[in-house]
């Protein structure tokens, strides 16, 4: 396709890719750029909760403000790792560090009122999908310079020894999907399939309704979103992981959500660059084998947390989205993931007013 006939939509998205700064070491925001800005950090039951303060901590670098958003459901869960959060927060923060409760999107602006700084640093590694487009929405409206950071896990769930060892075990007709929804990984099968405040799309029109979905590591977590929406076009995406030691769990998402697959085709995306997801998202939505945009379109927040920012962005800059996510009731704090690795930051912008 030419770029004349591209829709204006198109052309758009595909310029912010190309201007907008992508994911950068930790290690690269300067500790004087860091004694001037605000940071929030929010609790989690994963390790890697702690790697960007951690990271910080290391470097003896300090924060003017520091602020922990704290959940107030599953407080027991999101505890695991308080008491280094908290031992890092403290030597991190210049003057103390403050708490704000996570209980509604309301807490964006409560935590940023507890911030004097025009420059602000939002630690994303343990916001759940479920919070991360109010967060992103309730960051730009206050039209601050904000970056976002990030922190990868060292390993994640499952690890290739339990897929192995679970591959090995299959016997007579059984199917590694139920296997899968029934092992204490991650999360439980049960879950709760809800829009996204302020993301619920438009919706009329009369050719139908079409799902751009994350595959997950549990099936059972998609075919809650597949049992509330009759669809008439199926578009499914698979994680390709950065770091070369992951790569076979490309081939695990196939396995496991072969069952909702099928016959249907794969679009593999990394779960490393916001920038690499908007792109993808762009191309499976204005491609013209399969004209997507012509159908109402849901899109399941089904990904990594960095897919996740390019999804807001895309949905975002394309209102008529309506954005699925289908929340877990139980999660396995111990078989989710482990350690930290690298920690990243980018600027955050607007795409409604960057566009």
């Amino acid at each position: 396709m030419n770029r004349e006939s591209r829709s204006i939509e198109e052309v758009r998205l595909l310029e912010f890719v190309s201007k907008a700064q992508g994911e950068t070491k930790l290690e690269k925001y300067s500790k004087s750029d860091l004694l001037s800005s605000a940071l929030i950090v929010v609790e989690g039951f994963e390790e890697r909760s702690i790697g960007v303060l951690k990271s910080l901590a290391l470097r003896q670098a300090k924060v003017s403000t520091l602020v922990i958003g704290r959940y107030n459901a599953n407080t027991s869960l999101n505890a695991r790792f308080r008491e280094s959060l908290e031992e890092f927060a403290g030597q991190v923060a210049l003057n103390g560090y403050k708490v704000v409760e996570v209980d509604d999107s309301l807490w964006v602006p409560r935590a940023l009122a507890m911030c004097e700084e025009d420059r602000v640093i939002v630690d994303v590694s343990a916001v759940s999908h479920k919070e991360m487009f109010p967060l992103l929405d309730g960051l730009v409206a206050e039209r601050r310079t904000t970056y976002l950071a990030y922190s990868e896990a060292e390993s994640y769930w499952p690890t290739r020894a339990e897929w192995e060892r679970l591959r090995g075990s299959l016997s007579g007709g059984e199917r590694i999907a139920e296997l899968v929804d029934e092992k204490p990984w991650l999360f439980g099968c049960e879950h709760t399939v809800g829009y996204v405040p302020n993301h619920e799309g438009y919706g009329g029109t009369a050719r139908g309704v079409a799902l751009l979905a994350f595959l997950p590591y549990k099936c059972a977590r998609l075919a809650a979103i597949l049992g509330e929406e009759s669809y008439s076009e199926l578009l499914f995406i698979g994680g390709q992981p950065r770091l070369r030691k992951n790569r076979w769990r490309f081939r695990a998402l196939m396995e496991i959500n072969e069952p909702l697959i099928g016959a249907r085709s794969v679009t593999a995306m990394p779960t490393f660059g916001y920038k690499d997801c908007v792109t993808g998202l762009t191309n499976l939505l204005f491609r013209t084998d399969r004209p997507v945009q012509e159908y109402d379109v849901h899109l399941a927040l089904l990904g990594s947390k960095l897919q996740t920012v390019g999804c807001w962005i895309v949905a975002t800059y394309l209102p008529s989205i309506v954005a699925l996510t289908s929340t877990p009731r139980e999660y396995f704090p111990e078989a989710f993931s482990d350690g930290v690795g690298e920690s990243w930051f980018f600027r955050l912008v607007d795409p409604n007013r960057y566009l």
